[in-house]
């Protein structure tokens, strides 16, 4: 069969005071898998049923309870990576993806971080006739569905509606390849065009069964192709996600939107643990800060997490029609901007996460290890060799009962992540760390 020939469109620039910067977009799309019963249950998925009605025991975590894979949505996933010309992985395993919300009723999202089911795969994005972009599928996983968190019924109280937990998703993570709005639309239109023929996915965007999380960087021409040589993300900037997008036309004018009178600070880290000089000022009651993503975090938990952006009305008024349930609560603003005011609690939580942030980096040095410096409230640490290294570093930490993390987006996976902890918490992990690096050898 003949190769298909085609032209990759140009990517859209944005003109700079000292140089052109190319937009660099990745989709995460989030597929509702077209099946009758819930990923790990048997209540229904029905759309429109009663709040609270399509709950079964293992959906509520009542004790006791224990999951069991539903076989169709592995059927189904795997059809949808046959269908973007993907790698089948023969082997592939859930995670627990730990996390406080009041429509999670585990704690805890099952999702597949480590392995898979779906690897790398592609897609073909025409824009017009002879011009193409080829768009690279990193993976497609499975996980649980959240329920449903409603704030505008009751002046004083949330209501929660369950229905939704524990559906089954499909997430089809693409590559950074999209270099402009139309292209991201388009890509979207493509997936759910070859979702639907496929019968994986209903594509119904209004219902919420496919909508997309959108990760906008600026970088400087030529930069693209130095990423493409290397696979050094570095090079791209830092990325801006835009969470829970349901609506094709919102997603392009999102995108086309952000270099247009408006500034970026292409910045998602934890606001009250950025060094001084790294997190931009900002006054979290000025009507023009966009809350791109955010699980409130304050007192207590690990403070406010916020993606910003400054713009104009108009840009604001749309981020605020697109968002939903996952974006800031009325509850989370309310415990956020009290986190903020307390300036002691602010004040002892900086010196405490900062202690263990220096304390974590020493322990890596004295084991050869080399920290990365990032405003976070956890350390980065390169384990020198590869993904498999360092995953055998985490295996074996978790065998000894301490729970630390791996990142999977290169080039950080050959990495450790150690989360900022109390004194004795920090003991244990000194102790085991020259133990799990004679382990793994």
């Amino acid at each position: 069969m003949a190769a298909l020939t085609y032209t990759e469109p140009k990517p859209k620039t944005i003109a700079g005071a000292k140089g052109d910067w190319e937009l660099v977009i990745g989709l995460e799309v989030h597929a509702q898998v077209a099946s009758k019963a819930k990923l790990f249950s048997g209540a229904s998925t029905k759309f429109g049923a009663e709040p609270n009605s399509n709950v079964s025991f293992v959906d509520a975590a009542m004790p006791g309870m224990l999951p069991v894979i539903n076989a169709f949505c592995v059927e189904q996933a795997v059809r949808t990576g046959l269908g973007l010309k993907a790698d089948i992985n023969l082997y592939s395993a859930f995670d627990r993806k730990n996390y406080f919300y009041p429509d999670l009723p585990q704690g805890y999202q099952i999702s597949q971080l480590y392995h898979p089911i779906v690897g790398e795969g592609e897609v073909l994005v025409d824009m017009e006739p002879g011009i193409t972009r080829k768009v690279r599928v990193e993976r497609i996983h499975l996980e649980q569905d959240a329920g449903k968190s409603v704030h505008d019924m009751d002046p004083n109280m949330s209501f929660v509606d369950l229905n939704r937990t524990g559906v089954a998703l499909m997430e089809i993570v693409s590559r950074p390849d999209i270099r402009g709005p139309e292209e991201a639309a388009a890509y979207v239109a493509k997936i759910r065009q070859i979702l639907r023929y496929l019968g994986t996915c209903d594509g119904n965007m209004q219902n919420g069964n496919l909508r997309a999380d959108v990760n906008v960087s600026v970088c400087k021409a030529g930069d693209y192709e130095k990423f493409r040589e290397t696979g050094d993300f570095n090079v791209l900037g830092t990325r801006c996600e835009i969470k829970n997008m349901n609506s094709m036309r919102f997603i392009q004018a999102a995108i086309d939107a952000v270099p247009d009178g408006t500034v970026l600070i292409l910045d998602e880290a934890y606001v009250e643990f950025a060094a001084k000089g790294i997190a931009a000022p900002f006054d979290i009651n000025d009507p023009r800060v966009i809350r791109m993503r955010t699980f409130s975090k304050a007192y207590g938990l690990a403070g406010v997490r916020v993606g910003y952006a400054i713009g104009h009305a108009g840009l604001i008024k749309s981020f605020d029609k697109i968002r939903n349930h996952f974006g800031l609560s009325r509850s989370g603003q309310i415990g956020a901007m009290a986190a903020f005011q307390d300036q002691a609690y602010l004040a002892q939580t900086v010196a405490n996460v900062a202690a263990a942030r220096e304390r974590i980096s020493k322990i890596a040095l004295a084991n050869g290890l080399q920290p990365i410096q990032s405003a976070t409230n956890f350390v980065t640490i390169d384990c020198g060799r590869d993904a498999d290294f360092a995953k055998a570093v985490v295996d074996d930490f978790s065998s000894r009962g301490i729970f630390i993390r791996r990142p999977f987006v290169a080039p950080f996976t050959r990495c450790i992540r150690v989360s900022a902890g109390r004194v004795q918490d920090l003991d244990m992990f000194e102790a085991a760390l020259p133990l799990a690096l004679k382990a793994c050898g």
